[in-house]
């Protein structure tokens, strides 16, 4: 009852919403907000362990969780599923993280469609492109950046 009589107070007030919010965190019944995201991008690269590492790291570091998910181009192409796929799902579990695969035309928009549904903070890709092949068709990061511009887009070079 008392609940009621301070939510027509404030609807009475214009200030229902602030109240109502209050009301509910008292009563442990709001809802929590969900924990920040770390993705990887997973395109099953020799070098893919290092941009799950660093994901892992980042997530880590800002209590995030860790999603790596690896986007299988569907361009009618056949590619041979490497061991690096399989170790890098043992290796998203063994950090803590959630491991998941998609077919997607588009690399960039798919991953952009994922970190944009899930609320993701951080988007980590490896830099598969060289200085020509950047010029002509653009990197995956280039394109997230373009994409997802209010998300940190991180970059994970060879070395």
């Amino acid at each position: 009852m008392r609940a009621l009589s301070e939510l027509g107070r404030a609807w009475m007030a214009g200030t229902v919403d602030a109240v109502g919010d209050d009301l509910l965190a008292r009563r442990g019944l709001a809802q929590s907000a969900a924990p920040p995201l770390v993705v990887a991008g997973n395109f099953g690269s020799s070098w893919g362990e290092r941009v799950i590492r660093r994901a892992s790291q980042l997530a880590r570091a800002s209590d995030a969780q860790l999603l790596v998910v690896h986007v299988q181009i569907a361009d009618g192409l056949t590619r041979p599923q490497g061991l690096n796929l399989h170790r890098h799902g043992e290796l998203t579990a063994e950090l803590g993280g959630s491991y998941t695969e998609m077919t997607a035309s588009n690399p960039a928009q798919a991953l952009a469609g994922i970190a944009r549904g899930r609320g993701a903070a951080t988007v980590v890709v490896g830099h598969h492109r060289s200085r020509l092949g950047e010029l002509g068709h653009g990197s995956v990061a280039s394109r997230l950046r373009r994409l997802l511009p209010e998300i940190v887009i991180e970059e994970v070079r060879r070395t």
